[in-house]
C-alpha cells in the first residue's frame, strides 16, 4: 500500500514540475504577428475630431474608428510593470473577418510576450476569444489563463479610462464590420 502510495506521489510531483516546463517551451517561440494599421497625423486629427463630435451626445455615443485610429486610441496610456510582466503596446488588426487586439509585452525571461484575443459582441454582449500567449491558445478552464486575466485587468485598472481597462470590464460593446469598428458604452 505504501509503495502505490509513493509512486502515485512521485508521478504527481513529477508532472506538477514538468508542466511549467512545457508549457514555458511552447511559449518561448514569439507569435507571428500580423500588418498593423499605424496612425498617421491625419488619423490622430481625425480621431480628435471624431471625440469631440460625440462629446455633446447625451444617449450611449458611437465612435465610429478605423483601425489606425482604433490603434492610436488604444496607446494613450502607458502601464508600469506588474505580475512579473510590462505592456508596451497595444495593437488591433483584423485576422479572418475578426477584431483581434494584441498586447506587446515582455516578462518571465521572455523578451518578447504577445498576448492576443478576439473581439466581439454577440446579442449586445461583450465576448473575448481565442486568449493566447505567444503561439500558446489557454482554454478559459486553466489556471493560466485566469491568473493572465487577472492580472491584465488589475494593469489595465491602472487607468481606469483606458480602451484596454473598458475592454476587459465588459463595459463597451465594440462591433466590426468593413474595417470599421464601432464602439459604444455597454452601460
Amino acid at each position: 500500500m505504501r509503495k502505490v502510495f509513493y509512486a502515485i506521489f512521485f508521478l504527481l510531483i513529477t508532472g506538477l514540475c514538468a508542466y511549467p516546463v512545457f508549457f514555458f517551451k511552447e511559449i518561448k517561440e514569439p507569435a507571428l504577428l500580423p500588418e498593423f494599421h499605424l496612425p498617421s497625423q491625419e488619423d490622430i486629427w481625425n480621431f480628435n475630431n471624431k471625440l469631440k463630435a460625440i462629446s455633446n451626445e447625451e444617449q450611449n455615443p458611437k465612435l465610429i474608428l478605423s483601425l489606425a485610429e482604433l490603434n492610436y486610441h488604444a496607446n494613450v496610456f502607458s502601464y508600469k510593470p506588474a505580475y512579473g510582466f510590462y505592456i508596451d503596446k497595444i495593437r488591433f488588426a483584423s485576422k479572418d473577418n475578426q477584431l483581434k487586439c494584441f498586447l506587446l509585452a515582455s516578462g518571465f525571461t521572455l523578451r518578447s510576450l504577445i498576448f492576443s484575443f478576439s473581439i466581439g459582441s454577440e446579442k449586445e454582449q461583450f465576448v473575448l476569444n481565442n486568449f493566447a500567449i505567444n503561439n500558446k491558445r489557454l482554454s478559459p478552464s486553466s489556471p493560466i489563463y485566469k491568473y493572465f486575466l487577472k492580472a491584465l485587468k488589475q494593469i489595465s485598472n491602472q487607468h481606469p479610462d483606458s480602451l484596454l481597462a473598458k475592454i476587459l470590464s465588459d463595459k463597451l460593446l465594440i462591433s466590426f464590420e468593413n474595417n470599421l469598428i464601432t464602439i459604444t458604452n455597454s452601460d
